[in-house]
């Protein structure tokens, strides 16, 4: 097995779980180092629409044919374990910031005439 851990050589060859729950690479010495493993998971909320036609008995006394009634939210919300960072963003090694996407919510009303 090879690894491109920091201070670990080829000599550590073999892996184990240490007090704390995390895992580690056991080098020849008896030495190990630690790596910290972060669960990646996540569930976004990207977009959600409701809307709802009203009833034409209501909407006929103001000459209207057709009225409906939206709202329609995107990123409205994240859940994940990797708190401050943008969980879509690709970790490549490089150093970039990127801002988590923004929040929109909208409210409209279509009407027919």
């Amino acid at each position: 097995m090879t690894n491109s851990s920091p201070g670990v050589t080829n000599q550590n060859k073999y892996m184990r779980i240490g007090s704390t729950g995390t895992l580690e690479w056991v080098s020849s010495n008896g030495g190990s180092v630690i790596l910290s493993l972060t669960d990646a998971g996540y569930l976004n909320m990207r977009s959600l629409v409701f809307s709802y036609d009203i009833p034409a008995k209501l909407i006929s006394r103001l000459g209207m044919s057709r009225a409906r009634v939206y709202i329609s939210g995107e990123n409205l919300f994240l859940i994940n374990a990797r708190k401050g960072m943008n969980v879509q963003q690709n970790f490549s090694g490089t150093t970039s910031n990127y801002y988590s996407p923004n929040r929109v919510v909208t409210f409209g009303l279509n009407v027919k005439f």
